[in-house]
């Protein structure tokens, strides 16, 4: 493997609260930590998807981003969201639910959720061959004024105002998106 090879892992960990959950997404979280540990040291990798927790002091959170061995992740966001992150300081980072009342099946109760996730290798934080562009790192669709609320319920239009109302009927989670940097080098 060269160090232009971006590896991409892709989870849904357990749903809901209470401890047996965690526990549950805390051994989905070693299962993926035992493959990651085992790539070297310059590997480019990411880890995205819905990871269902809670809080910065989630065990499935503390170990993704763990430095014991050299399959951590780093988050970009770890230094704005501390502790508990249904809060609505943390509003513009909610993925999670876009509406409050149920249709077709899907989860209901609002944007106050960080759940879809991008965590990223140190190599890609670091400027090289595949690098994170920082300030790209955004759920999109999410303006961040609708904290508990249904992301499509607003009397002033903003660009993207359709995406949110067509996304509020489909999306369960928001997607999270960033942006990243190949650098391109010749031999010779």
């Amino acid at each position: 493997m060269t160090h232009d090879t971006l590896i991409i892992y892709a989870v849904h960990l357990k749903a809901s609260t209470g401890d047996t959950n965690a526990l549950k997404r805390a051994a989905e979280v070693d299962s993926l930590r035992k493959v990651t540990d085992k790539l070297h040291s310059g590997a480019n990798f990411l880890v995205l998807g819905d990871f269902n927790i809670y809080s910065s002091n989630e065990a499935a959170y503390t170990k993704l981003l763990s430095t014991t061995g050299s399959g951590y992740f780093i988050d970009y966001l770890k230094d704005s969201m501390s502790g508990t992150w249904n809060k609505a300081i943390y509003s513009r980072y909610h993925t999670q639910s876009p509406r409050t009342r149920s249709f077709q099946g899907g989860a209901t109760g609002g944007m106050d959720d960080r759940f879809d996730i991008i965590l990223m290798s140190p190599k890609i934080m670091e400027n090289g061959g595949i690098t994170f562009v920082p300030g790209s790192y955004t759920a999109y669709g999410n303006d961040g004024n609708h904290y508990n609320d249904s992301i499509n319920r607003t009397h002033q239009y903003c660009s993207g105002s359709n995406n949110r109302r067509c996304n509020s009927l489909f999306i369960r989670p928001y997607t999270r998106i960033c942006e990243f940097k190949f650098r391109h080098t010749t031999s010779g």
